[in-house]
């Protein structure tokens, strides 16, 4: 029972104390309450949860969790707590308020509702309502541990996630800044919403019951409904009670709550179509087809095949999960060896330090040159703007070559055909590790394209914070594993590549995934049931993407690249490169073949690319018997004069932006803010703006 000296106390302590009634928000006696903490301080937090992210995907399986034990139990309830703290506060303080300054609003004619959604005009932020406001700004990066978490346990971090949080903790550092209006309102809604999800939440974690239904979604509806209701509330005082204050940062505010709900509404509307395709799986499940079904999908395989990057693949029915089930995979057997070089703590530190200097440099690069050079130079001229493009980016890209060939020792060694430069081309490869693609990137700048090549890559690595950012700049094709929605899609972007002017290197690996003896046995037992060749080195190729490919640029390409790659000893896997333990020699073949010699017709050329493979299969065992393929050495060494000089400008232009970030004006940290937020959406909606002078390209005879 709560006695009367207990309500005094809370009361004092809640609203009366005079460290709350006497709050002042102001940036000498506020912590946190500088744009460049501000700023900082979210750049830490994307940066830090993108490294975290990126190096767990690197280093444990995704089937592997990071064992937390009752931390975010125990998280769960600190914020149960402290939301509950401040909804309590809240009240007793916004009471107190309207107590006090009864007066005035007697003589204005505004009452307490009124003064819940609208402040009036000059109110500054002090006093006991904007105390509470700031334990709410501060309690923010408390939850920013979430993300963490999710990171640690489930391996995911989406550019929804990242940027809600920042968002969130913007929002709230406007709310005091411009000491705006509604801000109560969304406090109380806010809190009480909070205590009961982190509530759920804590009761969940230890074990108990949940709901039969996504409590936590729900509850984050009910709290966008109540929000969207009192925006229009605060529009209608402003116009028709005498203005509120703080009404610009309002209109921002709002235009952020407006694209947070956008994304959020697009996510239930999606889990709720989930949850009724497993509905529907789960009722065709109990029917179990028969076997031979699924031996018929099998046999339609050829007419769905695959194009892939570095893990994009097509399948087909049943087949596609089979493949999916393969993702996590040991090396072969022959690949258990040594490695070139022995893992030392000195290599561990100067891998992690390349990882911050490649995710830093990737960043800075993004952010200050791509919405100006790959969006807004694009609205006058899509030519210039690629051009720009693969200058700026290629820049960045070439420090790659420099790690593998410079730093790391590895040798390339190319052979085969000698190619010329700045070649239009479609380059088919042999997916052999993660990495096969990266090494494409030796060739390409060797051959004054390493701006213009393009991969085609599943949805979800476009979703990869920052990194997603540059594939979209980059203009890397995302596809979705699903031929009829894929297809449209890959035409028309395919259609923007046409412009015989832009040099272009289009890179898929028909195998569509990497090379494992399992994967191999699989394709084995498959071509031996429809007929086909029987490979020993690489999968059997899927020809569909490989057809549209060639079918919609052939008037366009000047040959078609089949390249193959092999590793001495061993295969690498990322980190090998990052920590410099692996490869010793990376051998490139290139077989050039105009694509005025390639059938025209969909049957043949799939029968090409099959003789193709063949061909890769039989130089790979020739490989593995006499170390080296034919013709070698037809590409030079690559010049460490130039690489250092392309090191030191990416650092320098870095150093530049970093200091301009954290260290100038607010305007550009304004900018950065920006940019981050405009990239994410042209990534999300695959917004590439069309050249308001002209077409998007010049149309070829």
């Amino acid at each position: 029972m709560v006695t009367p000296s207990m309500k005094t106390n809370i009361r004092y302590w809640l609203s009366e104390h005079p460290t709350i009634v006497n709050f002042r928000w102001s940036s000498t006696q506020s912590w946190g309450s500088t744009w460049s903490f501000l700023f900082t301080a979210i750049a830490a937090y994307i940066v830090t949860a993108t490294v975290l992210h990126l190096l767990l995907s690197l280093i444990l399986r995704r089937s592997r969790r990071v064992p937390l034990g009752p931390i975010p139990a125990i998280h769960s309830l600190v914020i149960t707590l402290i939301s509950a703290v401040i909804f309590v506060g809240i009240c007793l303080s916004a009471a107190a308020e309207i107590r006090d300054t009864r007066w005035f609003w007697r003589r204005t004619k505004t009452t307490p509702f009124q003064w819940l959604l609208c402040f009036p005009l000059g109110t500054r932020p002090s006093g006991r309502v904007f105390f509470w406001s700031y334990i709410f700004y501060l309690s923010r990066f408390l939850h920013l541990l979430r993300t963490f978490f999710t990171v640690l346990r489930h391996r995911k971090l989406t550019f929804f996630h990242l940027f809600n949080q920042s968002i969130l903790i913007f929002t709230s550092f406007l709310w005091l800044e411009f000491s705006q209006s509604f801000q109560v309102l969304a406090i109380l809604l806010t809190t009480l919403l909070y205590s009961v999800v982190y509530g759920y939440r804590f009761w969940t974690a230890i074990g108990l019951p949940g709901a039969c239904f996504p409590f936590v979604v729900n509850c984050q509806v009910i709290l966008l409904g109540c929000n969207l209701v009192c925006h229009v509330g605060v529009l209608l005082f402003h116009f028709f009670k005498g203005g509120c204050n703080g009404i610009g940062a309002w209109l921002f505010n709002s235009v952020l709550n407006s694209v947070i709900l956008l994304l959020f509404l697009n996510f239930y509307v999606k889990m709720l179509l989930e949850n009724k395709k497993k509905t529907k799986a789960a009722q065709k499940q109990k029917e179990s087809p028969p076997l031979c079904a699924t031996k018929k999908i099998c046999l339609q395989l050829l007419s769905v095949r695959v194009f892939s990057d570095t893990s994009c693949s097509y399948e087909a029915g049943s087949y596609s999960s089979s493949w999916k089930e393969m993702e996590d995979y040991s090396p072969l057997k022959s690949d258990k060896i040594l490695k070139h070089r022995p893992l030392t703590p000195i290599r561990v530190f100067g891998g992690v330090i390349c990882l911050l200097v490649y995710i830093s440099t990737a960043f800075m690069f993004i952010v200050y040159f791509g919405p100006i050079i790959a969006f807004g130079l694009r609205l006058f001229s899509v030519h210039y703007c690629r051009k720009a493009t693969a200058f700026l980016f290629g820049l960045w890209l070439a420090l790659w070559p420099f790690l593998f060939e410079k730093i790391n020792r590895t040798k390339m060694v190319f052979s085969g055909d000698s190619v010329p430069a700045k070649e239009r081309v479609l380059l088919i490869a042999n997916h052999r590790t993660e990495v096969d693609w990266m090494y494409l990137w030796d060739l390409a700048l060797r051959k004054g394209c390493l701006g213009y090549i393009k991969y085609i890559l599943k949805s979800t690595l476009m979703k990869l914070p920052v990194f997603g950012w540059g594939f979209q700049i980059l203009e890397f094709i995302s596809v979705e594993r699903k031929w009829e929605n894929d297809e449209p899609v890959l035409r028309q972007m395919l259609s923007t590549f046409k412009n015989p002017q832009d040099p272009l290197w289009l890179a898929i690996f028909p195998e569509g995934t990497d090379f494992t003896e399992e994967k191999c046995m699989k394709s084995q037992k498959f071509a031996t049931e429809v007929g086909l060749p029987v490979l020993d080195n690489v999968l059997l190729p899927k020809t569909r993407g490989f057809c549209v490919c060639l079918e919609t640029m052939r008037s366009s390409l000047d040959a078609v690249y089949d390249v193959t790659i092999a590793y001495k000893n061993q295969c690498p896997s990322f980190l090998d490169n990052v920590f410099g333990v692996d490869p010793s020699e990376v051998h490139i073949h290139i077989r050039r073949t105009p694509v005025k010699d390639i059938p025209v017709s969909d049957p043949e050329a799939a029968a090409w690319l099959i003789d193709a493979f063949q061909l890769k299969d039989q130089l790979l065992s020739d490989f593995k018997t006499e170390g080296g393929f034919p013709n070698q050495d037809t590409e030079e060494e690559l010049s460490t004069l130039k690489c250092l000089v392309n090191f030191i400008v990416v650092i320098t232009l870095t150093a530049i932006f970093t200091y301009l970030t954290f260290f100038s004006s607010i305007w550009c940290k304004l900018y950065v803010g920006l940019a981050c937020l405009f990239l994410t959406f042209a990534t999300y909606f695959n917004f590439r703006p069309q050249p308001i002078l002209g077409s998007c390209c010049k149309k070829t005879k």
